[in-house]
């Protein structure tokens, strides 16, 4: 059974791409959906409010993706699962997002479908 009370933090500089993620996992029945487009107001957010899943954009300004996964890795309660989207689609990429902790990299433009997929994926494997 998934958990429909997952805690998401989400965060892209791309407003329709927030938008985009809210909509698929409101629909589907998730309801505690965090989303900034500042990664610092993200980092702060993230230190005041346990999340069990973060998705989160690997370039953006301020913060940028392969950062925050390195200070979040480095916290005490690090989130269980992260799941980073990204345009670039460079294997060097993927491999060190994974060896940051991200569960999942998946390359932008990406069907939104597969998105809410993995979603269930890695809560199922959380649960």
């Amino acid at each position: 059974m998934i958990n429909k009370k997952t805690q998401f933090l989400v965060i892209d500089d791309d407003y329709a791409t927030l938008v985009l993620v809210k909509a698929a996992l409101t629909k589907h029945g998730y309801t505690n959906i965090d989303v900034f487009q500042d990664s610092q107001e993200a980092k702060l957010a993230s230190s005041k409010k346990h999340y069990d899943i973060l998705v989160l954009d690997l370039y953006m300004p301020n913060i940028g993706g392969f950062t925050l996964l390195q200070e979040l890795g480095n916290l005490i309660n690090p989130i269980p699962c992260i799941i980073v989207m990204t345009a670039h689609a460079e294997k060097e990429h993927k491999i060190r997002a994974l060896e940051l902790g991200a569960k999942a990299v998946l390359t932008k433009p990406f069907d939104i479908n597969l998105f809410v997929q993995e979603v269930d994926l890695q809560i199922a494997r959380l649960n």
